[in-house]
């Protein structure tokens, strides 16, 4: 009889941490993979249900879902990132990462939030890469 392996939930929970990806012009994002990102996926359930039933019924409310989307990628996939703001003298500082900042940041820069949406559901992204052997195992080999 095979059951269930517990060290999977380890995993799963590793994974929910993040990858860091490179998005161009010296900006990183950590995201985290929204595909196997269970709280991710249990809270669009719950909260898209009305929205679910608009499209049904062929009168989607994109900017309902719009906001849905942002609200979940603060919450769960968008995890840390190398952003910078200036300050009340001009010197750039970082900005932190946490949800209501997020928000924010997603608010003045719909962009931004397409950058992050893009990155995150590239399958690329979370790829397993297979770790090269260093140059002592490739002595011994």
């Amino acid at each position: 009889m095979s059951g269930f392996d517990i060290r999977q939930l380890k995993q799963d929970k590793e994974k929910n941490k993040g990858t860091w990806v490179e998005c161009g012009g010296g900006l990183k994002i950590k995201i985290a993979n929204p595909s196997q990102h269970v709280g991710y996926k249990e809270y669009m359930f719950k909260k898209s249900k009305s929205i679910r039933r608009g499209i049904d019924k062929g009168n989607a409310d994109v900017e309902k879902l719009s906001k849905l989307q942002a609200d979940s990628y603060a919450k769960f996939i968008l995890k840390d990132w190398n952003l910078e703001e200036p300050d009340e003298e001009g010197n750039l500082q970082p900005v932190p990462c946490d949800e209501k900042t997020i928000r924010r940041i997603f608010s003045e820069s719909p962009e931004f939030l397409d950058i992050v949406v893009q990155e995150a559901t590239n399958p690329e992204n979370f790829r397993e890469v297979e770790e090269e052997p260093d140059e002592e195992d490739a002595k011994n080999s």
